[in-house]
């Protein structure tokens, strides 16, 4: 055009718009081309354009030639660039500028922990110098929202990151943002994710104990036997580690030697670096863990327990908290009781509570709840069921100190505290070394000697504790009346057995923690097996989650001759547990760690229980049990009279049958389901005890 030739073309170049349109265009529908129709039009117009006569041509060349001059000459070109590129430097000038003060401004907040106005700061930025700046906002934005638990919009944000570049600390972020959903499985994959990347110590940790809580232990397993490769003094990893050890025990040929290998190194390092919590935690979990050491006699059992002063001796500045209680004589108008356990919630302590709460009379007591649970588990139905008779006043102490938690029960002029607790989970043993109330009680958690000297009394029965077991707890035994338990069924089912079976015609069953399948147990449970060839054995618990689990002990029973289709292992939820007992025979109970609260549900289910006696309480919570309900003749005295017993009761079927009818209404007209005269015994005890401390 700028050198005088006449232009007829398609509109689909960019010349129709750059020449505004000037010269001569054929349209085309790019979405519906029709190549006949386009050639006809181009050389009508062709023609057109050819017709023109010379005087018309010349002014369409002149036409372009000063369009072109005006728009297109290399001058004109660099003056439009100059005020284009000024306009973009000014805003960049400004940009950049508001850039840095919002960026200053946002991470001022943020590090001070006021992500909600941190990221209003964030959202304000338009401009990003590159795309790292990009990234890295992105990052900082996402981890205020997390931290405003605003989920969905962080892991908009991480998601951004992440495409930009894909390392650890992006996979990192996003792994702790479902965490916070409590999406587990993603969690774990991205913190697989992450650690791909850079072997994180803590984070590996963490993803550990969320594989166990999948029921995934040899995975677990396999990440903390890696981090103490690279770091053999992690506290946590080898306490963690024993745990999982202690689940699958019957694997250990020397019990000792697996626990010294964890928690014993667990808490000489927990020593060495004075970590006083983790030291009480570990110590707890170390004597609480010896009672499914089938090896270990009483006395041995007892002896281990008396070591909690060589850890934790004495600290003057809590004794003399501790001094400030008047322990000269319990003088309050009503007895102030109060009660510390970690489970007030969804869990046997929690149900065995709910009886005694709920029936307290508060004319003659004053109640104290001192929560040691974690804070998600406020939520929980018993946690709010508790809490709603709103007849005692309720503590949360799990992140308390041991001054703190002293000094809060001495503030409350204690006569009685009830340790619900003892060496369980996430204990506060050492607080009860100061004795801060006038008696102590320990109760139904725990059961054997806690091994302090200031525990008063332990709450038992004569079945459970003999005089004659006196000798193996620190603690002065309370017989309470008619048992020493309460059971209150946490949901309403109903009980009808189904008698529909395939070529197995005895369904015997055991419930209870895998933990408690000590090897003599499973040898016990083995001979029954052949000798009712007939039968066939369910075992559920949520620890049969893991098919690493289920395997092992499958393979235990086939050491012992017992045939794989015979064992049937499984988890399930309560409800669904306690409707499978419609279709169970008989309950074998495990030994020497007897079943607690699923014995009873098993007899709330109309399911009978075989028994073996032992010498102590926690080896003879059936034989309490059963006592109390006058079932004594399923009571053995040794492993071969448990064997033969199992299978008189599986060989009479009038029996069984009439058992399965009857022991639900049985347990239900016993003290052992009522709570209101169980409660009464319990005041009872508490008012017998302040009348023997006064005189």
């Amino acid at each position: 055009m700028a050198c005088g030739c006449l232009i007829v073309t398609s509109n689909l170049g960019a010349l129709k718009e750059s020449m505004n349109g000037m010269n001569t265009y054929v349209d085309i529908d790019i979405n519906n081309f029709n190549k006949e129709k386009y050639v006809n039009e181009y050389i009508s117009k062709l023609n057109d354009v050819m017709n023109l006569n010379d005087e018309e041509k010349e002014t369409i060349r002149q036409n372009n030639r000063n369009y072109i001059k005006e728009n297109y000459t290399w001058n004109v070109i660099c003056q439009k660039f100059e005020q284009e590129i000024g306009i973009f430097c000014n805003y960049y000038k400004k940009s950049f500028t508001d850039y840095v003060t919002n960026v200053q401004m946002a991470m001022e907040l943020f590090k001070n922990g006021s992500f909600t106005e941190s990221y209003n700061y964030f959202n304000k930025i338009s401009f990003y110098p590159n795309i790292e700046e990009y990234a890295s906002i992105n990052l900082n934005v996402g981890v205020c929202y997390f931290n405003s638990k605003q989920y969905d919009k962080a892991k908009v944000h991480f998601k951004v990151c992440r495409q930009i570049k894909n390392n650890f600390i992006i996979n990192k972020n996003i792994a702790l943002l479902e965490l916070g959903r409590e999406n587990i499985d993603k969690f774990v994959k991205y913190v697989k994710e992450a650690i791909s990347f850079e072997f994180d110590i803590t984070l590996a940790n963490l993803l550990a104990e969320k594989l166990e809580t999948l029921g995934r232990y040899h995975e677990s397993i396999g990440i903390y036997e890696s981090i103490l490769r690279i770091d053999p003094g992690n506290i946590n990893c080898l306490n963690n580690l024993g745990n999982l050890y202690l689940i699958t025990i019957t694997l250990q040929e020397d019990v000792d030697d697996a626990m010294d290998k964890t928690y014993g190194k667990s808490l000489d390092y927990a020593l060495k670096y004075n970590e006083h919590r983790k030291k009480e935690l570990i110590l707890s979990n170390k004597i609480f863990n010896n009672l499914y050491n089938w090896k270990l006699s009483e006395d041995e059992i007892f002896r281990r327990a008396c070591c909690w002063y060589k850890y934790f001796p004495k600290d003057s500045k809590l004794v003399t908290i501790s001094n400030k209680l008047n322990r000269n004589k319990i003088t309050n108008s009503k007895l102030k009781i109060g009660y510390i356990s970690t489970d007030f919630i969804t869990h046997p302590v929690g149900y065995m509570f709910n009886s005694i709460l709920k029936n307290h009379d508060t004319n003659k007591f004053e109640i104290f709840c001192y929560d040691n649970s974690l804070k998600k588990c406020e939520n929980d139905s018993t946690a709010q069921k508790l809490r709603s008779y709103n007849n005692a006043q309720w503590f949360r102490i799990e992140d308390k100190s041991d001054e703190e938690i002293l000094s809060l029960m001495i503030s409350h002029d204690l006569d009685i505290l009830v340790d619900m607790m003892g060496h369980t989970r996430n204990t506060r043993m050492n607080v009860l070394q100061y004795k801060p109330a006038k008696i102590i009680i320990s109760y139904f958690a725990y059961p054997s000697t806690n091994g302090l000297d200031e525990t008063d009394y332990k709450f038992t029965d004569k079945y459970a504790t003999p005089p004659e077991t006196q000798k193996y707890f620190k603690e002065k035994l309370y017989y309470l009346p008619n048992g020493f338990q309460c059971y209150t069924p946490p949901v309403d089912i109903e009980s009808n057995k189904d008698y529909t079976r395939d070529k197995y015609k005895i369904h015997l069953c055991c419930f209870n923690n895998p933990i408690k399948l000590s090897i003599p147990t499973i040898e016990t449970f083995a001979e029954v097996l052949k000798r009712l060839p007939q039968a066939k054995l369910f075992l559920r618990y949520i620890y049969y989650k893991s098919s690493y689990l289920r395997e092992h002990i499958i393979r235990l029973f086939m050491k012992y001759g017992i045939e794989r289709e015979r064992i049937d292992i499984g988890h399930e939820q309560l409800v669904d547990a306690l409707s499978l007992y419609n279709k169970m025979d008989i309950v074998l109970d495990p030994f020497p760690y007897n079943g607690g609260t699923i014995s009873s549900e098993a007899i709330y289910m109309n399911t009978p229980l075989i028994t073996l006696a032992g010498k102590n309480y926690v080896s003879r919570v059936g034989v309490s049990l059963l006592s109390n309900l006058g079932l004594e003749k399923f009571i053995a005295k040794n492993k071969a009279e448990y064997v033969q017993k199992v299978v008189d009761l599986a060989n009479n079927e009038a029996e069984m049958k009439l058992l399965h009818q009857t022991l639900r209404f049985r347990m239900l007209n016993s003290d052992l389901a009522n709570s209101v005269s169980f409660t009464k015994n319990i005041e009872a005890a508490y008012q017998d005890m302040a009348n023997k401390f006064n005189y």
